[in-house]
C-alpha cells in the first residue's frame, strides 16, 4: 500500500500490516493515522464487494460510500457505480461511472 506523506509529499510504500510505527522515510512524519485510514478504507470496500454479492446493494452502497469518504480511490468509485446499478439508478450510476473514468483518465 502507498501512502504520500502530506509534509513532503513523498510516497511511502508499506504492508498493511505495518500501520502502528509507520514513518516517512524522507522527512519521519508520522504516517500511522493515515495508514490506518487506508486500512479501514480498503475493509469498507472489501465489507461492500461481498454485500454486491449477496445481493445486499444498499448495504454495498453505504460501505461503499463511507469508503469513498475516506479515501477517493478508484475501487471505492467502482463499488459505488455497481452499487448504483444494481439499486437501478441509472443517472447515479452513470455519474460515478463519469467519475470512475475521468480519475483512470488522470492516473
Amino acid at each position: 500500500m502507498d501512502i504520500k506523506c502530506p509534509s513532503c509529499r513523498k510516497v511511502n510504500s508499506h504492508e498493511v500490516s505495518e500501520t502502528i510505527n509507520l514513518q516517512c522515510k524522507r522527512c519521519g512524519g508520522d504516517l500511522a493515522k493515515l495508514a490506518t485510514i487506508d486500512r479501514i478504507a480498503a475493509n469498507k470496500i472489501d465489507e461492500a464487494i461481498r454485500n454486491l454479492m449477496n445481493k445486499d446493494a444498499d448495504t454495498a452502497l453505504t460501505n461503499a460510500e463511507n469508503s469513498w469518504r475516506l479515501k477517493h480511490s478508484v475501487e471505492a468509485a467502482k463499488v459505488v457505480f455497481l452499487s448504483f446499478a444494481a439499486k437501478k439508478n441509472y443517472p447515479l450510476a452513470c455519474a460515478w461511472h463519469l467519475r470512475l473514468c475521468k480519475m483512470i483518465e488522470s492516473s
